[in-house]
């Protein structure tokens, strides 16, 4: 029988980039002279002594990524990128990054340029006062500019944009137009304890408490609830636990919402595709993917889109945009996600060679890298593919190692799932 693959959407992908040899590096960068700077926020440090503003940490990181990756002559890391490498280094997410680990960080995004520091909340004065102190390095772990600002605690949000806009000054970069710095600040959540609520979410949901995250967020929609970030969140969160009506239903209400706020181009497509995924509209998910790939050069967008294609039984679309992605930036061309979603591509094509080749690609390129939970999905694909080809006994040896690694990696909704649902299937003569 073929494989079904619609549980496929919402699964946790734990994605670690490896470090680049310095020739391989170079000679892309030869390849491509005028490639844009590569920019990872890499986490703010509370310097507050009051953990009560920890989740400042996030919403100022993923502020001031949105605002730098609104340039077009920027690419940033996306703040989800760098939760999965900092797990993957035993780096928890409110520790600060020091040299040693920033340094590691770098090498391992493939970024040529870091932004880190810290922020203080003076509470002593009947307004409280936000003071943020960022640094700018190079690859190289030189310091190129350190930026200190300071404001009413209310109005950070305007304190972010001021230092996006001394980061791409010292980058060479012009400052965003005023409308599209306007349209970034609708963003994320307006009222306070919904912001609030919507970051210590995102903290919990990238630690893998997905159930913790759920009961912020249904706070925080109750706060706020025509915010599209919140319900697009809600949707990843109820897809993490399995729940997919639930994950449709919010993806759903994020894209209307969406359509009626003033938001960038590339948010409003986003969350337009997302619930079309969700919703298994695979031909309007293809075209609304292919308007982001690879018109941004984000590999998440390019495995989005192959995917689309793949479920709206066009494989050789999905073979082509997966090609493509070999020529995006190291360490992004090799990760280990495109040979999983060949391997899925050659499935349903019937090339269970092909299959099995690509899975088993996918599963060196991740024990390289040290990434258990890609090694865990590359194992589910080598099981499918053994499964296929009549290897019973490889098939269940793979799934089983599968299992193991889900669990280890503290991902215990899909150890569950592919115990009791995906291995029996798969297993099934």
């Amino acid at each position: 029988s073929k494989r079904s693959r619609s549980t496929v959407a919402g699964i946790s992908i734990l994605l670690i980039l490896a470090a680049l040899a310095g020739v391989g590096v170079h000679e892309w960068r030869t390849l491509h002279p005028t490639v844009k700077p590569f920019v990872v926020v890499a986490g703010l440090k509370n310097d507050s002594g009051d953990p009560a503003y920890d989740w400042l940490a996030t919403d100022l990181s993923e502020t001031l990524t949105a605002d730098l990756g609104a340039s077009t002559d920027i690419q940033t890391v996306p703040p989800d990128e760098l939760a999965r490498v900092r797990t993957e280094l035993s780096i928890p997410p409110t520790q600060n990054l020091e040299s040693q680990n920033l340094a590691e960080v770098r090498q391992v995004l493939g970024a040529n340029y870091v932004v880190f520091g810290s922020y203080s909340i003076n509470s002593q004065s009947l307004e409280k006062t936000l003071t943020l102190d960022l640094h700018l390095e190079d690859s190289s772990g030189k310091t190129l500019g350190s930026f200190q600002r300071s404001g009413n605690e209310t109005e950070y949000g305007k304190l972010v944009t001021e230092v996006a806009a001394e980061v791409l000054s010292k980058l060479g970069k012009a400052r965003l137009p005023e409308t599209e710095a306007s349209q970034l600040q609708n963003l994320y959540p307006s009222n306070r304890e919904a912001r609030k609520l919507y970051f210590e979410a995102v903290d919990k949901l990238r630690s893998m408490d997905a159930p913790g995250a759920l009961d912020s967020l249904k706070k925080a929609a109750q706060q706020e609830p025509g915010n599209v970030a919140i319900h697009s969140t809600l949707a990843d969160t109820w897809s993490q636990l399995k729940h997919d009506p639930e994950a449709a239903d919010e993806a759903k209400k994020a894209a209307e919402l969406a359509g009626k706020t003033p938001l960038p181009f590339e948010y409003i497509v986003l969350a337009r595709a997302r619930s079309e995924e969700m919703t298994r509209d695979w031909a309007s998910a293809g075209k609304d993917y292919g308007l982001l790939f690879p018109h941004y050069q984000q590999l998440s967008y390019g495995l989005q889109l192959a995917n689309a294609q793949l479920e709206g039984s066009q494989p050789k679309a999905a073979l082509d945009t997966l090609n493509q992605l070999s020529g995006l930036r190291p360490p992004m061309n090799a990760d280990p996600r495109i040979e999983i979603t060949k391997a899925k591509v050659y499935g349903a094509m019937n090339d269970f060679s092909g299959e099995l080749r690509s899975a088993q690609m996918a599963l060196s390129e991740a024990q390289k890298r040290g990434a258990r939970l890609m090694q865990a999905n590359a194992e589910l694909e080598l099981c499918w593919a053994h499964r296929n080809l009549g290897h019973v006994d490889d098939a269940f040896a793979a799934c089983n190692q599968a299992e193991t690694l889900f669990s280890a990696s503290g991902d215990t909704v899909n150890a569950v799932s592919y115990t009791h649902l995906t291995l029996p299937t798969i297993l099934r003569v």
